[in-house]
C-alpha cells in the first residue's frame, strides 16, 4: 500500500495550467463580446431610420 502523501497521488502541472487555462480563455471570450457588441447597436439604428 503507497504512502497517502506520494507524489502519483497529486495532480501534475498540467492539470493547474488547464485550470488556470480556463479563466483566461473565459475572459478573453468576454473582452472580445465586450468589444464587438456595440458594433451593431449603429448599424441597427440606420437600418431602422432607413427602412
Amino acid at each position: 500500500m503507497s504512502h497517502p502523501l506520494h507524489q502519483g497521488n497529486f495532480p501534475g502541472w498540467m492539470s493547474l495550467y488547464l485550470i488556470g487555462l480556463s479563466p483566461v480563455a473565459e475572459g478573453l471570450g468576454l473582452l472580445a463580446l465586450g468589444l464587438v457588441q456595440p458594433w451593431g447597436e449603429p448599424y441597427w439604428r440606420r437600418r431602422r431610420r432607413a427602412g
